[in-house]
């Protein structure tokens, strides 16, 4: 827990930059369990990444219209889901809708074949307008090499571009 918010912090602290522009937010990462918020912030302050990291308690979609109130229309230009991927396509809904991801922000989603996230790869992988930016990668789980997952990568487009399957 707060393994890959720790990760991103350190990266982002480190070049002081996102995307070649000056960051105006660092990580931020959602967590329902009060338990897994403790941890997570023990080990963002351990890492010495407070100012570049922080936690929310809350659940996504219940969270998400929090992102606009705090940085505002298209204010993440990357965004990392790693928690029921059964709810990603719902997810990058709610943010589409909340106008979240800028034109040409990325979208990274751990664990799309196990425990997986059909309907993100099908809505999201197969759209013509994503296609070109749209990859999957496989890779072993964390500390178990004999188990496979995938992770998904893609760039957003202006909602104009979207078929309307996506809105």
């Amino acid at each position: 827990v707060g393994y890959t918010a720790i990760r991103l912090g350190w990266r982002l602290g480190r070049q002081g930059l996102w995307g070649g522009a000056p960051m105006r937010t660092g990580v931020l990462s959602t967590e329902l369990e009060a338990v897994h918020i403790c941890i997570a912030r023990h080990h963002i302050d351990g890492a010495g990444l407070s100012c570049a990291a922080e936690v929310w308690p809350g659940h996504i979609p219940w969270v998400t219209p929090r992102y606009v109130e705090q940085f505002g229309e298209w204010g993440a230009g990357f965004i990392f889901m790693d928690h029921k991927g059964t709810r990603f396509h719902d997810d990058l809904g709610d943010c589409s809708a909340l106008r979240i991801l800028p034109p040409r922000s990325r979208l990274l989603c751990d664990n799309v074949l196990k425990p997986g996230a059909p309907s993100h790869l099908w809505m999201h992988h197969r759209a013509s307008c994503c296609s070109e930016s749209a990859v999957v990668w496989s890779l072993h789980e964390f500390l178990e090499p004999e188990l496979e997952d995938w992770q998904s990568l893609r760039d957003e487009f202006p909602q104009k571009q979207l078929p309307e399957m996506l809105m």
